[in-house]
């Protein structure tokens, strides 16, 4: 078995491995949190929906196309549980916290113990709580919350984690196709998870089993991963002299105890790259958690099963093909890399935001609402290559710790979009509140967006060396600058006789 396993290996390049299991991971997680958001949808108490009993037939309103709610009484879940709307309100926010608070910590326990191990146990625990989830929800709500509160801490380690390796897998010229795959994976895995749940679990007795599939999953992913996974490059023992050539005498990411807090934070380059990505939680946030369904079902008037977020796959495609271009017009010198990052951030966050504002001029046509989503989704999946990535451009060492911190700030932002949305729309029926909040969106988004495009970089800054390096380096810059800025050695010495 082992000697099958080492021939296997041998014969497939390390990065490919290291990159399908990171994919594979954010697939994973994408099913677990899918688990979490149907579980909390099963054990609160459904308040009965009626649809109004008229139609609009004014300019401001699409017309009512359904009639009736026999349908929807059909697709109400009655189970055994009847937690309050409050209190299952509690349990996913306490997810959203231990996500977001988790992810700087794990950001700094990448950087000091390395990804490998803090990747692997992360899910490991995560798998763990996932198996034993049904038995803690049949024991109240607050045991299933501090499930969830493990499950938000143990999965927030996938982002530093991966960023990390890549830093350290990933050839500088294949590195916006290697993190635009793995990250836009997320965006399939959760298209996966969708068709998972309707097809195995809706309607099921026990939509509860989903977390044993969930669970069962993380744990064969666990033990692939401590078999096949490595820090770096140079520790792995399949990996091949041509394709160890690919990654250079030094990945300059080395453990180092000291974390330049100040630097970091007084860099124009990490400060617009961190409102950049609040900009694109924001947009994320106002198109996946106000407009795709809600708009549907209560502007359009069009009932849906949760399946129009099938939509979110488009992403998947543009997210590779984002990256395939970025390494493309770098690698060949046809833009720089800098210029590179801010033309994929505008097309993946400026304009599927203005797409978004122009979704009420589009008429009441759920097709061409559904259209009209796709190619903004399909937008969306540029943003993997470009502005996820630009965290490694700036920083090898601190890249984890990095993205950590933007995604943190991201998290936080996301949450007020629905609150912004809903501030406006006193009556999600009519359009002219709808393009009035879509309007205010958009400027939120630009504003935060447009210093990303003035000041952003591409390029590793001063402050990502190691004392030791910088010093080469300044040792290194004055020996070209003497030939411009001073005399000879020659005329030195003439000077002297004189």
């Amino acid at each position: 078995m082992s000697a099958c396993l080492d021939w296997c290996c041998s014969k497939v390049p390390q990065r490919v491995v290291i990159s399908v299991l990171c994919a594979s991971a954010m697939i994973v997680i994408a099913f677990k949190r899918k688990c979490i958001e149907e579980t909390i949808n099963l054990v609160t108490v459904n308040v009965p929906h009626s649809s109004p009993d008229y139609t609009y037939n004014f300019n401001d309103t699409c017309p009512l196309t359904y009639e009736g709610t026999e349908e929807e009484a059909d697709l109400q879940m009655v189970t055994e549980y009847n937690w309050s709307g409050t209190t299952t309100r509690l349990i996913h926010h306490t997810f959203f916290f231990s996500s977001a608070l988790g992810l700087v910590p794990a950001g700094l326990l990448v950087h000091w113990h390395g990804p490998r191990i803090i990747f692997g146990n992360g899910l490991l625990i995560s798998s763990m709580v996932c198996l034993f989830q049904p038995f803690l929800v049949s024991q109240g709500p607050y045991f299933f919350m501090a499930s969830v509160i493990i499950q938000g801490f143990s999965l927030c380690v996938a982002f530093p984690c991966i960023i990390t390796i890549m830093v350290r897998w990933a050839p500088d010229n294949e590195r916006s196709t290697i993190v635009g795959t793995i990250f836009g994976s997320f965006s399939l895995g959760r298209a996966i998870s969708l068709l998972v749940f309707h097809v195995a679990f809706t309607r099921s007795s026990n939509l509860l089993t989903s977390h044993y599939v969930g669970g069962a999953v993380g744990l064969l992913w666990c033990i692939v991963w401590f078999s096949l996974a490595y820090d770096s490059p140079t520790s792995n023992p399949y990996i091949s002299e041509l394709e160890l050539s690919l990654f250079g005498p030094s990945r300059d990411s080395r453990r180092s105890p000291d974390v330049p807090w100040r630097e970091i934070f007084k860099s124009r380059p990490f400060l617009v790259l961190l409102l950049i990505t609040c900009a694109d939680e924001w947009k994320f946030g106002m198109m996946h958690t106000v407009v795709l369904i809600t708009y549907y079902e209560d502007t359009l008037h069009v009932h849906t099963d949760g399946l129009m977020r099938m939509v979110e796959v488009a992403a998947f495609p543009t997210a590779v093909l984002g990256g395939v271009l970025s390494d493309w017009f770098i690698n060949n010198d046809i833009i720089s890399r800098t210029m590179c990052r801010k033309i994929f951030s505008f097309v993946g966050v400026m304009v599927p935001t203005f797409l978004t504002v122009f979704i009420t001029e589009i008429g009441c046509d759920p097709d061409h609402y559904i259209a009209w989503q796709i190619l903004i989704f399909l937008l969306f999946g540029f943003t993997y290559g470009s502005i996820v990535v630009n965290a490694i451009d700036l920083s090898t060492r601190y890249a984890g710790l990095i993205s950590a911190m933007t995604n943190t700030a991201g998290l936080f932002v996301s949450l007020f979009p629905a609150y912004v949305a809903y501030a406006i729309i006193k009556d999600t029926h009519r359009l002219s509140e709808w393009s009035m909040s879509l309007w205010v969106s958009a400027m939120i988004v630009t504003t935060l967006s447009v210093p990303y495009f003035l000041y952003a970089s591409g390029e590793k800054q001063q402050w990502a060396l190691s004392r030791r390096s910088a010093t080469l380096s300044l040792s290194e810059v004055p020996d070209t600058d003497l030939t411009q800025d001073h005399p000879s050695d020659q005329n030195q010495e003439q000077h002297e006789k004189r």
